[in-house]
């Protein structure tokens, strides 16, 4: 015969004794799922990146970013390529989300400016792969335009 104590403990999950990489997972998948609501009761969107963890404690950095109206994350990276072009860094025609075709002829599109590299600040991206360039690169790809019908 079970009593009412046994089915109480197996509907409770067991308590965590000691940090391991599975239960991180764990512990992660129950965060999101909580933080899910809260992305949609504010309209924003969190994210973790990162971490490090012991036996005894973990810690991750939190992100949490405005989504605009077209549902799109601002990123830290678009807001800083951004403003790199409103000062006068970077020439005007360029814009994170647009695209350039680079000297050998790649099609790539802006991510943004990562303002804590020094050689390589501007990010980009296509299909197979992420590259990185300096803004005197960026001036030299072309920008490419697709005419809207």
């Amino acid at each position: 015969m079970i009593d009412d104590n046994h089915k109480k403990q197996k509907s409770v999950m067991s308590k965590i004794k000691r940090i391991t990489p599975s239960s991180i997972d764990t512990i992660q998948n129950a965060i999101d799922k909580k933080l899910a609501e809260i992305e949609k009761e504010f309209g924003v969107s969190i994210k973790f990146n990162g971490g490090k963890y012991t036996d005894s404690y973990f810690r991750k950095k939190m992100e949490i970013a405005v989504v605009s109206e077209n549902g799109k994350v601002k990123s830290k990276k678009a807001i800083a390529f951004k403003r790199q072009v409103k000062n006068g860094n970077i020439s005007d025609e360029y814009e994170v989300g647009g695209r350039v075709r680079t000297s050998t002829g790649d099609t790539f599109i802006i991510d943004g400016y990562n303002s804590r590299a020094r050689k390589y600040p501007v990010e980009l991206h296509n299909r197979d792969r992420r590259v990185k360039m300096s803004k005197s690169m960026l001036e030299m790809c072309e920008v490419i335009n697709y005419e809207k019908n």
